[in-house]
């Protein structure tokens, strides 16, 4: 409910797209000699296969924070579990005018492990889970890891705090989007947006 009442406020006239932001950091990474893997080429090839079947299926333009990350919503629960006003959303700097599905699915990827899961909360989001949803969540998910990835490895050669792991978090995340996107239903995902 938190996310339906976020995407639907007035658009803020700023857009944001995760595409644009992993060519950018893909070209920042080898900028500073990141240590990509090997199969960076790959990842970023994949990424634009999603970023063609996402725009051949188009999307809606919405408000919306763009960080699906689990760590960026505060919970307040009362005696009887969440608060109905329980939900606070933080790290606003990636806002901008998106599909609201990126958000979704990017909190779904780092939230739910099995699709029973994902359908459920596609459908509290929604009102239905249909295949298309579904797949547009998993690509989007994955476009997600890739991004945060890419962010993680810069950090490990770029960043003056040695005491974060970045690099440790930027492979768990390029290992994460490599899952996704070798999975069996990859394909049919792009085929079903």
């Amino acid at each position: 409910g938190a996310l339906r009442r976020l995407h639907g406020a007035e658009p803020l006239g700023q857009s944001f797209c995760p595409f644009g932001r992993i060519a950018a950091l893909a070209a920042e990474a080898r900028a500073c000699a990141a240590p990509v893997p090997d199969d960076f080429a790959v990842l970023l090839a994949e990424a634009e296969l999603i970023r063609a079947a996402i725009a051949a299926a188009g999307f809606d333009r919405r408000f919306c924070r763009n960080d699906g990350t689990a760590s960026n919503l505060m919970l307040r629960f009362d005696g009887g579990g969440l608060a109905p006003d329980g939900v606070r959303f933080v790290d606003f700097d990636l806002a901008g005018d998106f599909g609201p599905w990126f958000e979704i699915g990017a909190l779904l990827n780092e939230a739910y492990v099995f699709e029973p899961e994902r359908r459920q909360a596609i459908e509290t989001y929604a009102g239905r889970c249909t295949d298309a949803l579904l797949a547009r969540c998993r690509l989007y998910g994955a476009v997600d890891d890739l991004m945060w990835g890419l962010w993680g490895i810069i950090r490990a050669v770029t960043s003056h705090r040695p005491g974060i792991e970045f690099f440790k978090y930027g492979q768990w995340r390029l290992r994460h989007a490599r899952t996704t996107m070798a999975a069996p239903d990859f394909e049919l995902w792009l085929r079903r947006l």
